[in-house]
């Protein structure tokens, strides 16, 4: 507490219980605060009406990947798959994908050429055999590549920048949902509100 380390505790059970095993003790001794969840409530995810719009542009959007080197392909199913896998939890988490893979910081230079070309310059693809080229590249001149590569990250620059905006509007819909729910129990509120305390004792002000 003297070095301003604070530490929050969160015990998974009643209130009392987390008292009497010390967890409340734990808090109190750095400043911090104390705070328990239903450990057996589900998460409830929201439907937004973008969700399915989101997830649909996905789609579109795999198809601008061109895998290139031994794997490729490989990676290329494999992020089909993680696709797969997000989408059979929930829609909700499928769309949340959809919307980290159309962000700035998803980005695959290893195995994609549009990645690679965005961040090393359409130049690089002098560097690549043609043998580790799409199939679909392999018979194209070198100034027919560079067309299709570059019509590729067009048409990929449109879906994030889509979805950019149908996730904005999926924030504020969820937002306005989540009001009016009950969250509390819930593991996101307790640190939320925990943190959110703290910040107004540290004198930041909060919106």
């Amino acid at each position: 507490m003297r070095k301003g380390i604070i530490v929050n505790t969160i015990f998974c059970g009643s209130f009392g219980e987390g008292i009497q095993t010390k967890w409340k003790h734990g808090a109190d001794l750095t400043g911090g605060r104390y705070s328990n969840i239903d450990h057996n409530r589900e998460v409830v995810y929201i439907i937004a009406p973008q969700d399915e719009i989101i997830i649909n542009l996905n789609v579109e959007l795999n198809k601008t990947y061109l895998p290139y080197g031994a794997k490729g392909e490989e990676s290329q199913i494999r992020q089909e798959q993680e696709d797969s896998n997000a989408g059979s939890k929930s829609p909700q988490v499928l769309a949340e994908r959809s919307v980290a893979k159309a962000s700035k910081v998803y980005t695959n230079t290893s195995w994609d050429l549009v990645d690679l070309v965005i961040a090393k310059g359409m130049s690089i693809l002098e560097t690549i055999k043609t043998e580790d080229l799409p199939n679909e590249m392999k018979k194209m001149s070198p100034e027919e590549r560079q067309k299709y590569v570059a019509a590729k990250i067009k048409q990929r620059k449109k879906l994030q920048a889509r979805i950019a905006q149908l996730n904005e509007e999926r924030q504020q819909y969820i937002e306005q949902k989540m009001k009016s729910q009950d969250k509390e129990g819930t593991l996101d509120t307790a640190i939320v509100n925990a943190v959110r305390e703290q910040a107004v004792k540290k004198g930041f002000k909060l919106k």
